[in-house]
């Protein structure tokens, strides 16, 4: 992956107590695009964060830099 990308984790809950189904987003943000994989779910989002600040129009087939930012964050999660 290219320096300067920002890698992150989080726990998606869905409840005030924990349950088996809080399981952690991962995200890789880089040149201005955010790519979102849900463990839980299995499921990826692709964000422009300068036109879509509040993540609200998922982008993940319309981006021809998907499968990099896919690659990227799957590279951190099996080098972290």
């Amino acid at each position: 992956y290219k320096a300067g990308a920002l890698f992150g984790e989080a726990i998606n809950k869905r409840g005030h107590r924990e349950k088996d189904e809080d399981r952690p987003i991962y995200y890789c943000l880089q040149e201005g695009r955010k790519v979102i994989l849900d463990e839980g779910t299995g499921a990826w989002e692709l964000y422009h964060m300068k036109d879509d600040p509040l993540e609200k129009r998922n982008q993940i087939g319309g981006d021809e830099r998907t499968e990099d930012l896919k690659n990227a964050l799957q590279t951190w999660l099996k080098n972290r």
